[in-house]
């Protein structure tokens, strides 16, 4: 067994992560895996989302005059 398999062997036991400022708690602790999850959503979030305005088209009815048909009786 080498220097370094003692190592891990020593971190695994113990259940640690090797960081700096997550000593404390150890690897398969459910509560650091969520505090992780909630860190990487929170950032996702600050993320705007352009919203897209749909411009509904008013149809404008014309009112069609009704045209007589122009004949010589009618002139």
């Amino acid at each position: 067994m080498s220097h370094t398999d003692e190592l891990l062997s020593m971190y695994i036991g113990l259940g640690y992560s090797n960081s700096k400022h997550r000593r404390r708690q150890p690897i398969n602790s459910r509560h650091w895996r969520r505090r992780r999850r909630r860190r990487r959503r929170r950032r996702r979030r600050r993320r705007r989302r352009r919203r897209r305005r749909r411009r509904r088209r008013r149809r404008r009815r014309r009112r069609r005059r009704r045209r007589r048909n122009i004949t010589a009786k009618s002139m």
